[in-house]
């Protein structure tokens, strides 16, 4: 990620050349005025100190769920965004210490939830780029900005990452607080996009603090067996295999490792009671007086948090509180676990933003997760697109996750690792 003086303005121009089709950034009368305008604070401000930030005149994408000064949030919906309001996020305040500049919002769900934005994959504009994140991973995947930033509550980094063909990060929860117009503020959780591993892992450095830590030796891996994997497309699961055995070949060691939460349903159903009773607490201030500005999928699911009783959903947390130790257990003697990031390439469709199968336990478990670009198959009606191998870290292990997922990236272009 090498920015030069013209790298805004490039990005603006190339925004301005796609996003009529792509729809990845939220209207902003203006845009050029303000952001060439923050693009030369942050040069006069390094010429002031001579010392270049790391991200000197690289242009960021936010995801509109993030609080940015001087721009309204709507977090993908059609509420006056005087009602959602907040100081300035703290990972968009990191970005601009970091010398970097705000491009513009992008489009999401509405609320992170259930109703998907006008965004289109890059790859193919007739298939969902993934949700909720989906402008910020398509307008990295389009070339208009080396980084954006999204959240994760179930799945929302992952598997845009994967659908469009870049790298994905979804930190440990709390490693950079979540500040923005939360969906469930016990695992919403703020995240990246970049282009490739090597971005990624110099983005994590400059605005979470996370310096990779790479594998001193070839990285001891845990593919989940049982049950886990018979979801996945055939072609997912071919293209997975191969990647299995080109990490092998390279030095890994890796081993199946059953998954610890047996049954998934009863999961499930502890997953849904908190995300949904969250999610109406939330907006428990607005939907009262404003229900008629909610689409309808959204509307039912705040309903349907409503009605959770308390005692299901204090059920639910002490079942859930357990989650994170038990995936520990199951992988000792590993370093992480691998697997797809999402049953296969981007359905296509818009009305729906993709699956969570892949990503939802080890979201819930609060876990880092790492998107790496894994080539293309076919989704059997139409081009090759992009899918994503999933790298799953220990509860704080962000460091090495990211080295781990940096290290399987060289693995699999066969550059050295």
């Amino acid at each position: 990620m090498k920015a030069t003086h013209d790298a805004v303005l490039t990005a603006l121009d190339w925004l301005e050349a796609v996003d009529g089709e792509l729809h990845a950034f939220v209207e902003e009368p203006g845009r050029r005025d303000r952001v060439l305008a923050e693009h030369r604070r942050a040069w006069f401000a390094y010429r002031a100190t001579k010392t270049p930030p790391p991200l000197l005149g690289v242009p960021v994408a936010v995801k509109d769920v993030f609080h940015v000064a001087g721009l309204p949030t709507r977090a993908g919906s059609a509420m006056d965004p005087v009602l959602l309001t907040g100081p300035e996020s703290v990972l968009v305040r990191r970005v601009r210490e970091a010398g970097g500049v705000v491009l513009g919002k992008t489009h999401m769900d509405e609320f992170a939830c259930c109703e998907p934005g006008p965004t289109r994959n890059p790859h193919d504009p007739t298939r969902t780029p993934g949700g909720s994140s989906a402008g910020s991973a398509a307008a990295v995947a389009a070339g208009v900005c080396p980084i954006a930033m999204g959240s994760q509550t179930q799945r929302s980094v992952i598997v845009p990452a994967a659908y469009c063909g870049v790298a994905g990060y979804k930190p440990t929860p709390g490693l950079v607080p979540f500040d923005g117009v939360p969906m469930a503020p016990s695992i919403d959780t703020a995240g990246l996009f970049t282009a490739n591993l090597p971005d990624m892992l110099s983005a994590a450095a400059a605005l979470y603090g996370v310096t990779a830590v790479r594998p001193a030796d070839p990285p001891r891996l845990a593919v989940p067996g049982g049950a886990f994997l018979d979801p996945v497309s055939e072609p997912a699961l071919q293209a997975f295999a191969g990647q299995v055995t080109a990490l092998r070949t390279a030095g890994a060691h890796i081993e199946e490792r059953d998954v610890p939460w047996g049954n998934p349903q009863p999961w499930l159903h502890a997953f849904d009671a908190v995300l949904l009773s969250e999610l109406a607490a939330v907006h428990e201030k607005w939907f009262g007086a404003h229900a008629g500005r909610y689409r309808p999928r959204t509307a039912a699911a705040i309903r349907a948090g409503q009605a959770v009783p308390a005692e299901r959903v204090a059920a639910a947390r002490r079942r859930i509180d357990g989650l994170g130790s038990l995936i520990s257990a199951s992988a000792a003697g590993t370093d992480a676990w691998i697997c797809p990031s999402a049953l296969g390439p981007a359905p296509r469709g818009l009305a729906h933003t993709g699956d969570v199968e892949m990503t939802l336990f080890w979201s819930w478990a609060g876990l880092p997760c790492v998107n790496v670009p894994a080539g293309k198959v076919s989704p059997g009606d139409g081009p090759a697109m992009p899918i994503g191998l999933q790298v799953i870290g220990r509860h704080g292990g962000d460091a090495a996750a990211l080295g781990i997922a940096a290290w399987i990236a060289g693995a699999l272009s066969g550059e050295p690792t």
